[in-house]
């Protein structure tokens, strides 16, 4: 499926976008079934600036995608995809494609790792390179080698790389597969550092930024593999905390709108097994 787009990225005034974010709105489809009077209510602002809201939301949802690509490199782009597995590839249409973007998210213990592995042992197996950073040291270049079983065109990374998310992946320029192993875990909080909710959005925004301009310009698959984080609500579905929430939900801990719109596909793994489920 592919992931919502951010209200953020609606051309309006910054207070426009401010009042979409302080009621709750959050992607460009919370939009849809909304009237002007419903939503000049919900946002206690002038239905003029709601008119505005509105027509950028409905001009965003029905503009075709560009693209800066011939058409030949389209042609092959379409054809090649790496495979992550069996169920997965047929989630997503045959595989992983060049040009978009998969978060694959979930809680411990669940084989995210596993199927970033295959996706590079896929590509590795038609020739292709692949770059493969891990901020955790989830997976070792050893295991990686291991997994490969034969001569590979595999670019060995230190588990220790400093990765600037606000810059471009740096690749080879024939890399055609690029894995950010645990993403989520630079975002943690440590004992040294903790980054403002500013801080955090505006990196997201940029990275956010930089991906769908790769995808639109080079033959690349990207995977992303993050955890999971609890997210609390009130009975009604509406946001609470630990001593107002009636029910809680896993949710991907980088949130929804991180990623490119139209670009990215979202795969959530969960273990099957006897406490699989609600309560």
């Amino acid at each position: 499926m592919l992931i919502p787009r951010s209200v953020s990225s609606l051309p309006l005034p910054k207070a426009s976008l401010t009042a979409l974010h302080k009621a709750g709105f959050e992607t460009v489809s919370d939009l849809e079934n909304i009237t002007l009077e419903q939503l000049s209510a919900e946002l206690r602002v002038p239905p003029s600036a709601c008119a505005e809201i509105l027509s950028a939301a409905s001009t965003t949802a029905h503009k075709a995608p560009t693209s800066t690509q011939p058409a030949s490199t389209l042609l092959a782009i379409a054809k090649k995809s790496f495979s992550l597995s069996a169920p997965a590839d047929l989630l997503l249409g045959g595989g992983l494609k060049l040009g978009y973007i998969t978060e694959i998210s979930g809680p411990p213990g669940c084989p995210k790792e596993r199927m970033a592995v295959c996706a590079v042992r896929s590509a590795v197996q038609n020739g292709d390179n692949v770059l493969f950073v891990d901020t955790q040291s989830m997976v070792s270049p050893t295991t990686l080698m291991k997994s490969l079983k034969g001569p590979n065109s595999f670019m060995p990374v230190s588990s220790k790389i400093s990765l600037t998310l606000a810059d471009e992946p740096r690749a080879p320029q024939l890399t055609s597969l690029v894995v950010l192993n645990s993403l989520s875990f630079l975002f943690q909080p440590t004992s040294k550092h903790t980054l403002s909710n500013a801080s955090r959005n505006s990196i997201l925004e940029r990275l956010k930024h930089n991906l769908s301009k790769i995808c639109a310009s080079k033959p690349v698959a990207f995977v992303i593999t993050t955890n999971l984080a609890t997210k609390l609500l009130d009975a009604d579905g509406s946001p609470a905390n630990f001593e107002t929430g009636k029910k809680a939900v896993m949710v991907p801990q980088l949130g929804i709108t991180y990623l490119p719109p139209g670009r990215t596909y979202r795969i959530m793994a969960i273990r099957d097994s006897p406490n699989t489920g609600s309560v």
